[in-house]
């Protein structure tokens, strides 16, 4: 995705809202439109329900990879996490053949 690549490769800063607008331009959205949007109370709020979640799943790196199922939600990894671990984890949970 731009947004990683941006990041990791390009060293933008995702939390800059300028940095923000700028990868939305590029990948054609209004920029004026993008910014009003991203200045809004609804995207606050949506800003602020995430961090919540973030919080009460105890995730604390990127990535974190979480499970919910139902009512149950389980961390399976925090932080890069090879192919080779992570299959097997979501193998026992019936989520890959």
């Amino acid at each position: 995705s731009e947004g990683l690549r941006a990041y990791y490769l390009q060293a933008r800063n995702p939390s800059d809202a300028a940095t923000l607008i700028e990868l939305a331009t590029e990948l054609g959205l209004d920029a004026g439109s993008f910014a009003e949007r991203l200045d809004s109370d609804e995207t606050r709020a949506q800003l602020a329900a995430e961090f919540e979640l973030r919080d009460r799943l105890g995730a604390q790196g990127f990535p974190t990879l979480v499970l919910q199922q139902g009512e149950r939600v389980e961390v399976l990894a925090r932080g890069f996490v090879q192919r080779q671990v992570l299959e097997p984890l979501l193998r026992e949970r019936g989520l890959v053949v």
